[in-house]
């Protein structure tokens, strides 16, 4: 029931992102932008463990209740700002999902943190590419990408 109230929220991924975050999830997981939780429920159901960073106290709080209501205990959820921690783990998926002009800043962070043939996922590279257009720009040098027009846009790069 829970779920199915997430996922009519227009500010969650859709439950196909959902899924395809759950296939591509293995390992230690580093998601910026919890928001409710509910990418990062589709985050844990593969993961060793996910560690999430939401700025917004409600959000925060929101995501708590509802991943304790979903069951979901690989999850460690921060009520902090990503870009000011000194986080130094190294994480096999990180999934990026937060402010859309702090893109840039969040990648060039994540880059540090992602471990060899890990992935960098963010979302919403379509619908808000007018709100990351340096961050589009930084990341043509890439040469293992893929965007992927499902819901809002997908990129995933490869390391």
């Amino acid at each position: 029931m829970l779920l199915t109230i997430l996922e009519q929220d227009q500010k969650n991924i859709s439950r196909e992102t959902g899924i395809l975050l759950s296939f591509l999830t293995k390992g230690s997981i580093l998601e910026i932008g919890t928001n409710h939780g509910y990418s990062t429920y589709w985050l844990s159901l593969n993961a060793k463990n996910v560690i999430s960073y939401e700025i917004r106290k409600d959000r925060f709080e929101q995501a708590k209740k509802n991943l304790k209501e979903l069951k979901r205990n690989n999850i460690i959820l921060k009520n902090e700002n990503f870009l000011k921690n000194n986080i130094k783990e190294k994480f096999d998926l990180i999934f990026i999902d937060g402010t859309k002009k702090e893109y840039i800043d969040y990648f060039k962070k994540a880059e540090k943190l992602i471990k060899k043939n890990g992935l960098i996922i963010c979302d919403n590279v379509i619908s808000h590419k007018e709100k990351m257009l340096d961050f589009l720009d930084y990341i043509k040098k890439f040469k293992n990408k893929l965007t992927l027009n499902i819901n809002k846009g997908i990129l995933i790069i490869k390391f």
